[in-house]
C-alpha cells in the first residue's frame, strides 16, 4: 500500500499507511495523526524510552490508539510488572481491533485495556488506579484534548472534578494548556489587591444556596467584601451584585463567558491554568494567585479552594461561605449560572463533591489561626471547622457586629 493511502474509515478516524508500511490513524475532524505518518513503531519506541524510568510495578498509560506505544512500553517492563491502558474513545479502541493491533507481547504481561463512552466513569477508574501506578500520557491524547467535543477533551473536563486530578490532571494541564507564563510574569500578586479586610468576607461559589442568599448580600453589601469564583458571577450579576474580586482558575472557555457581566476593572485572581482569553482581555486587572497555593492540589479542581485560601490569608473578622453546597442541594448550580448540569447526577455521592469537601476541610485544618468561618447550607453536613448557617438566617448573621461574633467564637 502506498504511504498515506486511505485504508478504512471508522467513526471519526481513518486508517492510513505510514511511509514504513505500518498502519497509522488520523482523526478526521481535526486532521491530527494518532501515530506517526512516517514510522509509528519507531516513534512509539522513542516515546517509551523517554517515559519509562522504572521497569517494575504498575504503569498506567492514558491512550491506546492502535497500540504501538502500549506495545513499546510493555517490551521495557519486567514481569510481573503490570500495564493498564485507558482509551477515552471506544471508537479508537474498536479501530485498533480492526487493525489487529493487539500484539502478543501485550498478552505476555499483565495487561488491561479500559475504555468507556462515559468520561466520568473513566475518571473514577483513574482515581482508583493512580495511587499505585506511574502515569504516562500518549501524545495524541494531549493533542486531541485541545479539540473541543472529543472524548479526550471530555475526559479532561471530568478529571477536573475527580480524585485523580492532582496526579493525572496536572500533567495533562501542563501539556495541553496554552503557556500563559509570559502574561503571568507581568502581573502583580494578589497581596496588592485593595480589598477592605476589616469587613466580613464572603466567599461565593456557584451552588444553589446562592439563590437564597442574594437578598441578604444586597441588603448588607456595604459591610461586605465579596470574593467570588468565576462560575458564580452570572448569578451575582442577575441579582445586581458585583464582587470585589474574582478567582478564575479554569482553562475552559466557560471562564471567559462567566465574566461577561462583571464590572470593568474588577480584580481577577488568576493562575497558570486560567483560560488565556481571560488573561488577554482583562490583563490590566489580573493578579497572580499566591504561589504557595497549588490550585489543583485540591484534587477537585474547584475554584472555591484558592478563593477560601485567599480569604483566610486576608484575615478578615469572619468568613462566610455561600454557594458551596457540596452537592447537598436539589441541583448543582444556582439559577442564572451558565454551567451545564450534565455529569452531576447523584450529587452528594459524586466523587467531585467528596473531593471538594476533602480539599476544603484540609485547607481549614492547615490554617490553625484562621478567622471564624460560617458555612451557609440549607441541609446536610457543614464543612469540618465551620459553623453552619441556614440561608434564612444569613440576614441575622450579617446584621451582627463582627466584634459580637468574635466574642462568641
Amino acid at each position: 500500500m502506498m504511504p498515506g493511502t486511505s485504508y478504512r474509515r471508522f467513526a471519526s478516524y481513518e486508517l492510513q499507511a505510514a511511509r514504513s508500511g505500518a498502519l497509522t490513524a488520523v482523526h478526521i475532524p481535526s486532521g491530527l495523526h494518532i501515530h506517526s505518518g512516517v514510522d509509528p513503531v519507531a516513534e512509539a519506541a522513542d516515546i517509551a524510552d523517554s517515559l519509562v524510568t522504572e521497569t517494575s510495578g504498575s504503569t498506567l498509560l492514558i491512550g491506546f490508539g492502535l497500540g504501538y506505544l502500549a506495545q513499546a512500553i510493555a517490551k521495557l517492563l519486567i514481569p510481573p510488572a503490570s500495564l493498564t491502558v485507558i482509551e477515552p474513545d471506544p471508537a479508537l479502541a474498536a479501530l485498533a481491533d480492526l487493525a489487529a493491533r493487539r500484539e502478543p507481547a501485550l498478552a505476555a504481561r499483565t495487561f488491561h485495556l479500559l475504555t468507556s463512552a462515559n468520561p466520568v466513569a473513566l475518571a473514577e477508574a483513574l482515581a482508583d488506579l493512580v495511587p499505585e501506578s506511574r502515569v504516562m500520557i500518549a501524545p495524541y491524547c494531549a493533542a486531541l484534548a485541545r479539540v473541543e467535543a472529543t472524548p479526550f477533551s471530555e475526559l479532561m473536563i471530568a478529571l477536573q472534578s475527580e480524585r485523580a486530578s492532582a496526579t493525572v490532571y496536572n500533567p495533562l494541564l501542563k501539556s495541553v494548556s496554552i503557556d500563559a507564563r509570559h502574561l503571568l510574569d507581568a502581573l502583580p500578586a494578589w497581596t496588592d489587591l485593595r480589598i477592605d479586610r476589616h469587613k466580613t468576607m464572603c466567599v461565593v461559589g456557584a451552588g444553589p444556596s446562592l439563590d437564597a442568599s442574594v437578598s441578604a448580600l444586597r441588603e448588607h453589601r456595604a459591610q461586605l467584601s465579596i470574593i467570588a469564583v468565576s462560575g458564580a458571577c452570572p448569578a451575582l450579576a442577575a441579582a445586581g451584585l458585583n464582587p470585589d474580586a474574582v478567582v478564575v482558575l479554569e482553562r475552559l472557555p466557560a471562564a471567559a463567558r462567566d465574566l461577561a457581566d462583571v464590572t470593568e476593572g474588577t480584580p481577577l485572581i488568576v493562575f497558570m491554568s486560567t483560560n488565556e482569553s481571560v488573561l488577554s482581555a482583562h490583563h490590566r486587572h489580573c493578579f497572580r494567585g499566591d504561589s504557595n497555593v497549588e490550585p489543583l492540589q485540591a484534587r477537585g479542581g474547584t475554584s472555591v479552594v484558592p478563593a477560601l485560601d485567599f480569604a483566610i490569608a486576608a484575615n478578615p473578622p469572619r468568613i462566610v461561605l455561600i454557594g458551596v453546597d457540596l452537592g447537598q442541594g436539589t441541583r448543582p448550580y444556582a439559577a442564572h449560572c451558565k454551567r451545564s448540569a450534565s455529569g452531576n447526577t447523584g450529587l452528594a455521592l459524586a466523587p467531585r463533591y467528596r473531593a471538594m469537601r476533602f480539599a476544603l476541610e484540609s485547607l481549614l485544618d492547615s490554617r490553625a489561626a484562621a478567622p471564624r468561618v460560617f458555612h451557609v447550607l440549607p441541609q446536610g453536613r457543614e464543612l469540618r471547622g465551620t459553623c453552619r448557617v441556614a440561608p434564612l438566617d444569613l440576614h441575622a448573621l450579617l446584621s451582627q457586629s463582627t466584634l459580637l461574633v468574635s466574642a462568641h467564637a
